[in-house]
């Protein structure tokens, strides 16, 4: 196992039991566009790449034929409870080297997955993936959080580095790296998880330590001006409110 992949399997161990804490995992506004863009049909077999403790494959079972969750993390996928379903199959796995047949499945979708890759050659080569292992006319539907606006992207980057190792896209980044695996028809569609829970966010986090979670805080708190308008941000003393941004890219094969 190479050295980057078993980092990432630490990570999501630590980060398992508590993952669905997270308000953004379970927001309602966000997983009902992915359901409206993405035009699930009863007849599609869909793969949700890196599928963590399996939200999005739970929520699009009863739509569809079949969801496929692939994820790296053994123990992501053992919160999965799919005794309500019996067309969910799970695998543990990564979607460069996913092992699917070409033209397989009807959609793919992946939610905040790609900004864990770190290796420009492994993330061309995971869009490529997908667009391989889609049918012809199948889409795909790619969810990630973007700064808000470009001139806040720098302390984007700098709360995240207290956080994680990760790529920081902006939605023409997504867009582009879509059209370059072969994608077209690609289109950009933008939406804010209003008020979300800073506390939340990092008390969930299952990783950060009291000092970590308090430089983020800090960051937020005493950070600019063209910042806190940006984010709508509500400083309440005990804990902030911030408006955030998630591009949904969706292309087709």
């Amino acid at each position: 196992m190479a050295a980057d992949q078993k980092d990432q399997k630490e990570l999501w161990k630590d980060r398992a039991v508590r993952y669905n804490n997270l308000e953004w995992v379970n927001n309602k506004s966000r997983l009902g566009k992915l359901i409206e863009i993405g035009e699930f049909k009863e007849s599609d077999v869909v793969l949700d790449v890196g599928t963590g403790t399996g939200k999005i494959a739970c929520t699009l079972a009863p739509l569809v034929k079949e969801v496929h969750g692939l994820d790296i993390s053994k123990d992501m996928l053992d919160q999965i409870d799919t005794s309500n379903f019996n067309n969910i199959i799970l695998k543990e796995g990564t979607v460069s080297n996913s092992g699917y047949s070409p033209d397989f499945f009807d959609k793919i979708t992946a939610r905040l997955i790609f900004h864990h890759i770190l290796d420009d050659k492994e993330l061309k080569d995971s869009v490529s993936e997908c667009h391989r292992i889609l049918k012809p006319g199948g889409k795909i539907v790619i969810s990630e959080g973007v700064p808000p606006a470009e001139n806040v992207k720098q302390d984007f980057i700098n709360i995240f580095k207290l956080k994680e190792d990760r790529r920081t896209f902006m939605e023409s980044d997504i867009k582009n790296l879509l059209e370059e695996a072969g994608f077209k028809n690609v289109k950009i569609h933008m939406i804010t998880q209003e008020e979300m829970s800073v506390n939340n966010w990092l008390d969930n986090d299952g990783t950060l330590s009291e000092e970590a979670k308090k430089k983020i805080k800090d960051l937020h708190r005493f950070s600019s001006e063209e910042f806190k308008k940006a984010y709508n941000l509500k400083d309440l003393g005990h804990d902030m409110l911030i408006d955030i941004k998630v591009a949904k890219v969706v292309g087709e094969k």
